[in-house]
């Protein structure tokens, strides 16, 4: 089933709609076509999928006391929508800290990663947001997280699609390359 089917009975789908149909009519289109008929519930849905972020928490942290350098995830999948244009755009994310006494589970950060992306967003802030919070939550020793993405905005400006890349990185990955040039051989690795 798709993820925006449950969107369509939330309470806020109708009145989205209803606006989303009269968008239509002030185009010359006709709402009401085959072609149209589902079009207004159905970016309603978009719509209130791509803004359930705000509404979400995700729960990082796990006591860990053993010595732990690095570790990483590469290659968590994003979609996203600009906050200027409310055009799609969508790539990778790649995440590693240092722990000092806590860790977190894989899941949570895919669960993280979603929570950011689900809202309309701008990819620099989507980037530091995710260190900001696996910053303060974990309390690491260090963050890093690259985000690569495409955004179909250019396309729609009449530009080529390119790939832009974002980094955030706090503590030691900020001052001790030592561990930024480890995290990215692994990630340059992950991506043969």
């Amino acid at each position: 089933m798709s993820a925006l089917v449950p969107f369509e009975s939330h309470p806020k789908a109708k009145v989205i709609a209803r606006h989303v149909k009269a968008i239509l009519e002030e185009l010359g289109l006709d709402p009401n076509s085959e072609a149209f008929k589902r079009t207004p519930i159905r970016v309603a849905s978009v719509l209130l999928r791509m803004t359930e972020g705000y509404n979400r928490e995700v729960t990082l942290t796990r006591t860990y006391t053993e010595r732990s350098d690095l570790v990483a995830s590469f290659g968590i999948p994003f979609v996203s929508i600009c906050e200027h244009h409310l055009a799609v755009f969508y790539g990778t994310v790649d995440i590693g800290y240092i722990p000092r006494n806590q860790v977190t589970g894989m899941s949570k950060l895919d669960q993280l990663v979603e929570k950011y992306a689900l809202r309309p967003q701008i990819q620099e802030r989507f980037t530091s947001q995710i260190a900001d919070e696996l910053w303060k939550t974990l309390q690491p020793n260090g963050v890093i997280v690259v985000t690569e993405a495409i955004h179909t905005c250019k396309l729609l400006e009449g530009f080529q699609p390119s790939t832009y890349t974002c980094s955030a990185c706090r503590g030691v990955f900020l001052w001790n390359t030592a561990p930024r040039d480890e995290f990215l051989k692994l990630r340059l690795a992950h991506r043969r």
